[in-house]
């Protein structure tokens, strides 16, 4: 996931005051950024002093349009700002989105197209944002599974302000007109509470689900505002020289340093944000003293400012392709071929792409004109995008897998499902919603099999009991029994109280209830999974006894499913890159002794050994008998739980049968 430098309008003009610094800082900045995604694996703060200067830029902009004297000449304003941006932005986004599909093709796993491409239409749509917060990505999680398009959620998310913004500024001015009051007091009073809403609102969703607030508009919002209200209160100069110089020479400092010493990633954007935002604003501020730091001034850093945006977007998929071909941490000699290779891309896309469309004089004073042109270059984006999925074909895959399951040998594939669609070969509990997710704490519960039955099962747990849905429903319509699900994500089966790792709150609150609706209204069976891997060792754990203990003690039936391996790196991507038998794991690393498991000696409880399903006697591999075992590392792939599934099948019947 990378930060992402955003461009500011042609002028950086606001006042009649040039600010060169400004114009160096984004260089040094987007120099930083790439500097610590490269080598150090964290944030610098880069993004937030861009949004500020984005800010500082728009309300300068729109303080003149807003400022024409009717509401036709003001909405003819905005929209001619907002071609200028469009013009500005859309050149470089669609040029690194169409490099990005390319390479991607060759130098991407295709395990990870699927999802590679959804990113690929959310930040084509300037949506990426929104759809990381959908799909739960965590820009702290800088690993090769990150996509080569996520560096678009900040871009998203100034295309979204440049949206809110004018509107804004137009409301404000319309009020000001009505009562009679100034427009930039008014606009001052409105931009302020903007701020002071979203600041708290950053501070609020920060400490509750740091990953969503990263990507979240409305905790951005306060940096677009304090750079605004900066415009608006440098009208006059603030002080003397030598404080402003000073004022610039710590922020430019502050900037630097921020992401030195300690890792911001986990506390941003929450108040440690106002760091990078205040020195920001005293760069700022001390070029419209025309004292800002004399390095953000010197010719080299000037001249590559132009490229600067360009150079942000194409930094992150060029070091996310590294890591793909080669390693995760990257040396200096080839962290430096990278920083020179996207500043080589990002000075030809601005110098033949963006930069022409930009000054163009025939768009500039054509409205008509611009939109084709940025319509096409979008267009471009998306038969990019479009061609990328024709070629992963799905459909194909499926079929193949549908048929394995029905029975058939593979046909021209050394296995199934493929490592295109293994991410996607889950349960269909997931289709349903029938999983309740990791931060919630109501039960889900849906049924399955036979839902006429008197008889009933539940299956239990976390997303390790969940892919086990499929063949324990197709068992309960053979034995025209009914099958209760209630599963959530990284919840598993247990007493939530005693384990021994970090679990969201709400899942001792759904457990809870879960035991108390399967003591209420007892099934004949309970079925989880009992062991699980605790530092690297395979054990029945502790906190698992007590539930086990209170439904034995209640006479329910409990089947106890032993654990899939879990094999500590991403299978399908490793099999893309090394084939499947480099990714063999030893049984004695994943699956520990039966003898040395402590099983539960309890009344109404079975274990089922399904270790010798999974693994040789001294491996494990992800393929056997031509079917994919994992969908990741960790769970298992539906086919293989359809194709595979005797052992449970079998078990869940012997002990219906007992109990009948």
């Amino acid at each position: 996931m990378g930060q992402h430098l955003h461009p500011v309008p042609e002028s950086l003009s606001v006042h009649d005051t040039y600010l060169y610094g400004v114009q160096g800082l984004r260089t040094v900045a987007a120099l930083m950024v790439a500097v610590y995604h490269i080598w150090f694996h964290r944030v610098s703060g880069g993004v937030d002093v861009f949004f500020v200067v984005a800010g500082y830029f728009a309300a300068g902009s729109l303080l003149k349009v807003t400022g024409l004297p009717t509401p036709r000449e003001r909405l003819g304003g905005v929209g001619r700002y907002l071609l200028r941006t469009a013009r500005r932005v859309i050149p470089s986004a669609s040029v690194v989105i169409v490099g990005t599909v390319v390479a991607g093709v060759v130098l991407m796993p295709r395990s990870q197209w699927h999802d590679t491409i959804a990113h690929g239409w959310a930040s084509l749509q300037f949506w990426e944002n929104w759809y990381l917060i959908q799909t739960g990505n965590d820009y702290l999680s800088q690993s090769l599974a990150a996509s080569p398009f996520q560096q678009f959620w900040a871009l998203s998310i100034q295309v979204q302000f440049y949206v809110v913004f004018p509107l804004l500024a137009l409301l404000a001015a319309g009020f000001a007109r009505s009562v009679r009051a100034p427009q930039r007091r008014v606009l001052f009073v409105v931009v302020g509470m903007v701020l002071l809403a979203s600041l708290t609102f950053s501070v609020l969703l920060t400490a509750t689900d740091q990953p969503s607030a990263y990507f979240h508009l409305g905790t951005r919002l306060w940096e677009f505002a304090a750079g605004a209200i900066l415009a608006l209160l440098l009208r006059k100069r603030l002080g003397n020289k030598t404080v402003m110089r000073l004022f610039g020479w710590v922020g430019l400092l502050a900037i630097v340093s921020f992401a030195a010493f300690v890792d911001p990633s986990p506390l941003l954007p929450g108040l440690a944000t106002l760091i990078p935002v205040t020195a920001a604003a005293a760069i700022i501020a001390a070029g419209r003293h025309g004292v800002e730091p004399g390095i953000l001034k010197s010719r080299p850093l000037l001249w590559f400012a132009d490229s600067s945006f360009a150079f942000y977007l194409w930094h992150w998929p060029l070091l996310v392709f590294y890591r793909h071909q080669f390693q995760e941490n990257v040396p200096l000699s080839d962290g430096v071929v990278i920083l020179l290779a996207a500043a080589l891309l990002a000075i030809v896309t601005t110098a033949l792409v963006e930069k022409p469309i930009r000054t163009a004089r025939r768009l500039r004073e054509s409205a008509a004109a611009s939109i084709i042109v940025c319509l096409l270059l979008l267009a471009a984006g998306a038969g990019a995008l479009v061609w990328w999925s024709s070629i992963e074909a799905n459909q194909r895959e499926m079929e193949a897998t549908q048929s394995v399951i029905a029975g058939d040998p593979p046909v021209d594939r050394e296995y199934v499902p493929s490592s295109t669609v293994a991410r996607r070969d889950v349960s269909a509990a997931y289709e349903r919603k029938c999983q309740q997710s990791p931060g919630a704490a109501e039960v889900i519960s849906c049924t399955w099999g036979d839902k006429s039955s008197k008889t009933t099962i539940a299956l239990v747990g976390a997303s390790h009991s969940t892919q086990w849905t499929d063949q324990v429903a197709a068992t309960a319509e053979d034995q025209d029994v009914k099958l209760v699900t209630m599963t959530k994500g990284s919840c598993p089966f247990g007493d939530m109280a005693e384990v021994d790792f970090a679990v969201d709150p709400s899942c001792r609150v759904w457990m809870d209830d879960v035991m108390d609706q399967l003591l209420d209204d007892p099934p004949e069976l309970v079925i989880t999974v009992a062991t699980r891997p605790v530092d690297g060792v395979e054990e029945v754990p502790e906190w698992k006894l007590p539930q086990l203990q209170r439904l034995s003690d209640a006479g329910i039936a409990v089947l106890g499913i032993r654990d899939n391996p879990r094999f500590g790196f991403d299978v399908p991507e490793c099999i893309d890159i090394r084939g499947v038998d480099a990714c063999t794991v030893q049984r004695s690393d994943v699956l520990a002794p039966l003898d040395e498991l402590e099983i539960p000696e309890l009344a109404h409880f079975t274990f089922v050994d399904t270790a010798d399903d999974y693994c040789r006697e001294d491996v494990c591999t992800p393929v056997r008998d031509g079917v994919l075992m994992s969908a990741d590392g960790s769970h298992l792939t539906r086919t293989w739980t359809m194709v595979n599934g005797d052992t449970i099948r079998d078990a869940v019947k012997d002990v219906l049968a007992r109990s009948s």
